[in-house]
């Protein structure tokens, strides 16, 4: 996805000078992020709960916020809360530095010690420690979670909310945070398969939709390495390294082109399963297994990358 309006930028200030911007946290399961501060404007991409992000600007109820992958949007600014409504050692500001984007992003994910990720595709988040309370939101696989004090009860863990007070959610819905995890390229494989039948939506990166780019980047980022957001910024980025169609191996990126008014000749992305098969979200379809042998997909394949994993 690419919003209209402007490339994604990182924090390096229109002329390259670092500057500060206030940082908040997503107090929403998913809230669109959009091309312009109109809830009727084009969604490029979304932002989900617990995410810091680069406070940019304000407009009619509307925030632009950069989240940690580097790209830009508008969203409902009651979507967004202050960074220290969820612990006093969260940063209220940060700085750019200028690096690159997922090196940038490890900033803005915190350091939080207590800090988590919702590893199952969704995890309802409820006032009380059982399966009756009632349920607060639903949670989306890769939102973050603050831990709270107290310990497991029957099963569930206490959350701290957004602006303050506790939530619950159950115990095995919780990661370690990604930077805990280096996973092997079968284990990226063995993660896409989760998402099978998640419909496409444009602009997605949650359970309730995603896009081809969005897809990927969320299997790679629940592994500690965040890609970026659209397909052609991923087939060029330098965290990346090429690979030959006869050298695919399972995790790596296949890329695709099309007719595209804006020139980027990059238009889909998928991932590389047991080759000539890929898993990737498909417009109509969502997110399935295709083959690189069958038309069109044979006929509008460009190249592919082997992004580093890290940690």
């Amino acid at each position: 996805m690419f919003p209209p309006w402007a490339p994604p930028k990182r924090l390096t200030g229109y002329l390259g000078v670092e500057m500060d911007r206030p940082v908040g946290i997503i107090c929403r399961n998913v809230v669109s992020m959009r091309c312009r501060p109109d809830a009727l404007s084009e969604s490029v991409s979304q932002a989900l709960w617990g995410e810091r992000v680069a406070l940019m600007a304000d407009s009619r109820g509307f925030a632009l916020i950069e989240t940690p992958d580097g790209y830009r949007g508008w969203v409902i600014a009651d979507a967004v809360c202050p960074a220290l409504s969820l612990t006093g050692r969260s940063s209220t500001r940060l700085r750019d530095t200028g690096a690159e984007p997922a090196a940038h992003a490890s900033g803005l994910w915190g350091t939080d010690e207590q800090e988590r990720v919702i590893g199952e595709l969704l995890a309802p988040l409820r006032t009380q420690p059982r399966s009756d309370a009632r349920p607060i939101t639903l949670l989306t696989i890769g939102a973050r979670v603050t831990m709270a004090a107290g310990s497991d009860d029957d099963g569930y863990a206490p959350i701290a909310l957004p602006g303050g007070g506790i939530g619950f959610v159950e115990t095995s819905a919780i990661r370690e945070p990604p930077s805990a995890r280096i996973a092997s390229r079968e284990e990226l494989a063995h993660e896409a398969f989760r998402f099978m039948g998640i419909p496409y939506l444009w602009g997605g990166r949650s359970t309730f939709g995603m896009d081809c780019s969005g897809f990927v980047q969320m299997v790679y980022g629940l592994h500690g390495t965040i890609l970026p957001r659209d397909a052609y910024l991923q087939a060029a980025w330098t965290g990346a390294e090429p690979v030959e169609r006869n050298g695919l191996s399972p995790g790596d990126l296949v890329f695709f082109g099309g007719d595209d008014p804006r020139g980027r000749g990059i238009t889909h992305v998928g991932m590389a399963l047991d080759p000539p098969d890929f898993i990737h979200a498909a417009g109509g379809t969502g997110v399935t297994i295709s083959s690189l042998e069958d038309l069109p997909y044979s006929a509008i394949y460009r190249c592919a990358v082997r992004p580093r994993l890290t940690a």
